[in-house]
């Protein structure tokens, strides 16, 4: 299986693809590893909330 250590050579280390972009997606960003946050590998964070009977009927 994958290790964290490897997650953290793919996107910061020795294994690091240059210009690529790495999207997360996950139910609790609180359960995020704290080493992620260190490592600076967090740039950007969008929350999508729970969507509603109305944005539904908007959307169909």
């Amino acid at each position: 299986g994958i290790t964290l250590s490897d997650l953290f050579n793919v996107i910061d280390g020795i294994s690091a693809w240059e210009g690529c972009i790495l999207i997360m997606i996950m139910n609790k960003s609180e359960d995020l590893d704290e080493a992620f946050k260190c490592l600076g590998c967090v740039d950007l964070q969008i929350r999508f909330d729970f969507v509603n009977m109305h944005a539904v009927k908007e959307l169909f």
